[in-house]
């Protein structure tokens, strides 16, 4: 975007406006930003005023560069102006500026816990088994920061100009943060969400933790629905993953998800938790398939996110090879690189800088039309069509595609209409 791009709104163009924020992403410094299917030199903010918005009207924001490219994006302004959310978190203005009231009466200060209305906030509470509670070889301190410092370094603008996303955790600090930090009862083996139990002895689905069970007050106040993400160190997954999350809507959709031990460092704790934080937040772990439906194809080579189980660990790729464990940064991805089309694939291109990588595992370096071997499984990727037919492996732009406002809970971004899940 240019700087002194034209910015017009329902098609009037707004003369006073100005550039009032940038990031540059240095990533690029090093690369040859031509192979790069989108190449993002950096992030930039453009301000304009509009005079006199109706409330409820939807605002067509168009920028147009000098060489005639253009984007557009289209905001639904509230129906009541005091349900503006200024930042698109999910969290309305009026919450940010104080204490959240909710259904059942119960408040939430989110003001005192650090929310803002011009910067992304997500809110997140944690609770733990025994076996993973402060004081036991599982548990480390060190945790907290390393999470928050993924969100952090987002590369995401907000309304105050600033980059990252402010992620909030309550695990029993003190001070406003007194509901996490809960050793949840009874104890279990094993857990799981739905009915991945299937009836086996020692295993919990975590919901019968949040929530009321036979007689049980639940471990999540019920007057941070729609607010607080909720999660649990499990003792062990019930088919041994390192953990599982809920989606913002579908069968499965939900605030909550956990991490299961045994777990190798603080770091790759951390990489769970980020990864299932990022299922929560609408994040699959291969972006999202042109149909607009969440893409579960996994170790996609061209799709540098922590959600892509090539890179749970050990961070994602500095470089245009698709190794794994080469302590790159743990983020989610920006949707830089091409579409590999498997009807037209040039081994000798890479994925960027040119830098060549055989697709198909032959031992050769070719053109043509081939199958993306699928390193995680060793098989053909899942970014095939149906049947014989070659498809395509796509790369998404996750951190500018997040689900902040909660879907499960609201039915529309300004959380004007509560669903059952989110009253008492």
């Amino acid at each position: 975007m240019d700087s002194d791009a034209r910015l017009t709104v329902n098609g009037t163009e707004i003369s006073a406006r100005y550039l009032s924020s940038a990031l540059p992403i240095p990533y690029l410094i090093d690369r040859i930003p031509a192979t790069f299917g989108y190449p993002v030199y950096h992030y930039a903010q453009i301000r304009g005023i509009v005079s006199n918005p109706t409330i409820g009207s939807t605002l067509n924001v168009v920028i147009t560069n000098h060489d005639g490219q253009s984007d557009s994006k289209s905001y639904t302004l509230p129906a009541r102006w005091e349900d503006l959310d200024s930042d698109g978190d999910g969290l309305l203005d009026s919450w940010e500026d104080g204490i959240y009231t909710a259904p059942n009466g119960g408040t939430v200060n989110l003001r005192a816990m650090g929310t803002t209305k011009y910067k992304k906030d997500v809110l997140l509470e944690a609770d733990w088994t025994s076996l993973a509670a402060p004081g036991t070889a599982s548990y480390d301190d060190d945790l907290w920061p390393f999470v928050i410092g993924v969100f952090a370094n987002a590369p995401v603008l907000s309304p105050d100009g600033t980059a990252g996303v402010n992620l909030i955790i309550d695990h029993g600090q003190g001070g406003e943060f007194t509901e996490g930090g809960d050793v949840v009862t009874p104890g279990h083996t094993t857990m799981a969400m739905g009915t991945q139990c299937g009836g086996r002895a020692g295993c919990m689905n975590m919901v019968d933790y949040r929530d009321d069970y036979n007689g049980r007050p639940g471990f999540y106040n019920s007057a941070r629905k729609g607010l607080f993400h909720y999660t649990i160190f499990a003792n062990r997954h019930v088919r041994g993953a390192g953990g599982q999350a809920e989606f913002p809507s579908g069968n499965l959709g939900g605030d909550d998800m956990f991490c299961a031990m045994p777990w190798v460092s603080t770091t790759s704790f951390g990489e769970c938790l980020a990864h299932e934080l990022g299922h929560n937040i609408g994040l699959a772990h291969g972006g999202l398939t042109p149909w607009n439906t969440y893409d579960h194809s996994n170790a996609k080579v061209n799709f540098n996110s922590i959600m892509n189980y090539r890179y749970s660990y050990g961070g994602t790729p500095i470089g245009c090879r698709p190794v794994s464990g080469t302590g790159g940064p743990v983020t989610f991805s920006q949707g830089m690189l091409n579409p590999i089309v498997e009807a037209s694939v040039d081994e000798n291109k890479g994925i960027c800088d040119n830098v060549r990588l055989d697709f198909n595992g032959d031992g050769l370096y070719t053109t043509g039309a081939m199958d993306i071997v699928d390193e995680y499984t060793g098989s053909v990727q899942e970014g095939r069509g149906s049947g014989t037919t070659l498809g395509t492996s796509r790369d998404y732009d996750q951190w500018g595609n997040m689900i902040l406002d909660f879907r499960s809970c609201w039915n529309d971004t300004q959380g004007l209409v509560r669903r059952p899940e989110c009253t008492p």
